[in-house]
């Protein structure tokens, strides 16, 4: 569709390296027999020679291909909870790698899950300011405890969303956000791996209660009624977690968008945006895709 600012281009990077769970939950059967529900297929894993800096470049090279004009690109974002470099400008090792210009501003986003959504609304601004256009990537490779749900959840990869003005295939129409300190997990400064809470408090009173109310605010400011949602993309490791969030929110069920967690497992804060590139690979002129993500509150948008 054209529209006057929004989304000109995507990509997304997965490691070919899996992990395959059942081999997890045999060699820990003796240790830990209560991850035996989790033995079903695998995760992505960063090989050796990845981190994400060099998985957004992989994932920024498939959203611009390899004759795109790069040097409408203002600004870079890069989004991610497990930077290699604490006091080095990461997207700046990035941009140096796209040959962007040295002229561009280049951004760390971090903090929180939803990085990558808070992200692309501040690209977004920037693009209707004038600015030119911003490159929104984000990637992350979490480290897990040996014998953990995490081990066995989570997986590896990056994904890139092309901001503009020119060529728009996807409008961003409406937002909201709910920011809410509530600690589903944390890792401190110097902690390489995360502190996670119990899961059953963090689905029932974080994820249920909290995610709603940014899809709501993203549906109302829109103006489209829930019934009108063709995709819904909700990162989440939580059995049938999307389902129930479909259910209280009034989003018919088969909008519910494959997560993706049996082949490459739940990626973190790029893991939203990289079930986006998949369904607008595929998605239909006029169709709403919602896209939501947890953490420290939740946040929600909308595209058309």
């Amino acid at each position: 569709m054209s529209s006057s600012f929004g989304i000109v281009g995507y990509g997304a990077y997965v490691p070919r390296l899996r992990l395959a769970r059942a081999a997890v939950v045999e060699a820990n059967r003796w240790y830990a027999p209560g991850l035996a529900g989790k033995a079903q297929g695998t995760r992505s894993m960063a090989n050796w020679d990845e981190d994400p800096i060099t998985m957004a470049v992989a994932a920024a090279r498939d959203a611009l291909g390899p004759t795109a004009e790069r040097s409408a690109i203002r600004t870079l974002m890069l989004a991610s909870t497990t930077l290699p470099f604490a006091d080095r400008l990461n997207a700046g090792v990035v941009a140096a790698a796209l040959t962007l210009e040295e002229s561009i501003e280049a951004i760390d986003i971090a903090g929180s899950q939803r990085a990558a959504l808070s992200a692309v609304m501040d690209g977004l601004a920037r693009v209707k300011s004038g600015v030119g256009e911003v490159l929104v990537l984000a990637a992350d490779a979490r480290k897990t405890r040996a014998a953990s749900t995490q081990e066995l959840d989570y997986g590896d990869g990056a994904a890139a969303l092309r901001l503009g003005s020119q060529g728009v295939i996807a409008e961003i129409i409406g937002h909201g956000a709910a920011s809410v300190d509530f600690v589903d997990h944390f890792r401190q400064s110097g902690e390489d791996i995360d502190y996670a809470w119990e899961e059953r408090w963090v689905r029932d009173e974080g994820v249920a209660r909290l995610v709603p109310q940014a899809i709501g605010a993203a549906l109302a400011q829109a103006g489209v009624a829930a019934t009108q949602v063709d995709h819904l993309i909700f990162p989440t490791s939580f059995a049938k977690m999307e389902s129930q969030l479909a259910k209280a929110c009034g989003i018919r069920e088969s909008a519910v968008v494959d997560g993706l967690v049996d082949r490459i497992g739940e990626t973190g804060v790029p893991h939203a945006l990289l079930l986006l590139a998949e369904v607008l690979a595929r998605a239909e002129p006029g169709q709403h895709v919602l896209v939501s993500q947890f953490g420290s509150g939740a946040q929600a948008l909308l595209r058309e």
